[in-house]
């Protein structure tokens, strides 16, 4: 029996351990997709998690940060934006993370139908995530969860002369 899950809004300490896990993991994919220097990958990772903490209140820039919370334990985490799009609403999701010792109990699942609930609230009708190719794993996931391609980023190297 899986665990009552919640998501509870991420406080200023709940972010900075959530960021300590999750940079590193986003410069990783970054390098491997772009091909770029872990430096710079990392300098990425960490440009994007940090533009939200200009803000004092994320909300209001239309970022939303939970901790994935299952019988009181942090067990992930979740960050999404709300986006408008021609008057049609969706939710961009950043980063939809169970920790790797809590996989496979079922939060995620769990998890994303809040996510649903909470989109559906807010208005929008759609739910877009980007997910890097090598990463089959997750792009497995995400078509169990209802997800489909809408596009693609292609990428060519331009070798040094």
């Amino acid at each position: 029996m899986t665990a009552a899950v919640v998501l509870r809004p991420m406080s200023g300490a709940s972010f900075d351990a959530y960021a300590v896990r999750a940079i590193p993991l986003l410069a990783e994919a970054q390098s491997r997709a772009y091909g770029s220097s872990a430096e710079a990958a990392r300098a990425s990772a960490e440009a994007a998690f940090f533009k939200i903490c200009a803000d004092a209140e994320p909300e209001a820039s239309g970022q939303h940060l939970y901790v994935i919370e299952a019988a009181g334990v942090d067990v992930g985490a979740l960050w999404f934006e709300l986006r408008q799009a021609a008057r049609d609403p969706y939710v961009y999701l950043y980063d939809w993370v169970i920790w790797p010792e809590y996989r496979g109990q079922g939060s995620g699942s769990a998890a994303m139908r809040l996510l649903e609930q909470r989109a559906r609230a807010l208005g929008a009708r759609r739910i877009m995530l980007n997910v890097f190719n090598d990463n089959r794993f997750a792009a497995d996931l995400y078509r169990r969860y209802g997800f489909g391609p809408a596009s693609s980023i292609l990428v060519k190297p331009i070798p040094n002369d």
